[in-house]
């Protein structure tokens, strides 16, 4: 704590990174290509890990993921292409893959905490301050900012206070408390084929079961 950069240890990658996050021990990164990795192997004996592996569940599921963020609890946030929110659960020192076959999704639509039009202009105004203190090169991050402008969802954070989603609308939506996610699972109904092509589907509740779907 006393000494964060004490010393330096190079470490390979098999590809090239556009985002590193860190938390309790655990490693993900993210390539240019959205292909998510995990470092194995990192214990107080090995501080950088063994290797990378990559994250078979975010290429099972086909996401192009956009930005990850390790969250309290042992849960990931993901925000994918088309600005969806994803979580897994799990994640830890000795499991850094979680424990999840599958990301949760979750709606963030209900937890829009403001829409002002300052938000971008307030973020510009706090980057030039800092660049003239530290002399740095201005234009670079308002260029960084202003690609977001227009764009979906782009950017998450995690926190044991919540977890935040920025985009590019001049919008900053807050997550708090429980979330239950939800995903997609292909399901083939016994006496059928995988190759069986549905045209209709209806579903309704049945008492004390946890529901009821016909198909035809």
């Amino acid at each position: 704590m006393e000494r964060p950069c004490a010393r330096s240890v190079k470490v390979e990658t098999p590809c090239v990174f556009s985002q590193v996050c860190v938390r309790a021990g655990v490693v993900w990164a993210l390539t240019e290509h959205k292909a998510l990795f995990y470092r194995e192997g990192i214990s107080s004996f090995c501080s950088e890990g063994e290797g990378w592996k990559c994250d078979t569940v975010s290429e099972a599921q086909g996401l192009e993921l956009m930005c990850v963020a390790l969250g309290d609890g042992g849960t990931a946030w993901a925000l994918d292409a088309s600005g969806s929110l994803w979580f897994r659960t799990g994640i830890c020192l000795s499991r850094p893959q979680g424990s999840d076959d599958h990301w949760w999704q979750i709606s963030i639509s209900d937890y829009v905490v403001f829409d002002q039009g300052s938000i971008f202009q307030t973020l510009l105004q706090a980057t030039q301050s800092v660049a003239t203190v530290t002399r740095a090169p201005v234009e670079r991050v308002v260029a960084f900012l202003s690609q977001y402008s227009q764009c979906q969802p782009s950017l998450v954070s995690a926190s044991d206070s919540g977890v935040w989603v920025a985009s590019g609308r001049n919008q900053l939506h807050v997550a708090r408390g429980s979330l239950v996610g939800t995903f997609w699972q292909n399901v083939v109904p016994r006496g059928t084929v995988s190759a069986t092509r549905w045209t209709f589907i209806t579903s309704s509740s049945v008492p004390h079961k946890e529901g009821n779907s016909a198909l035809s």
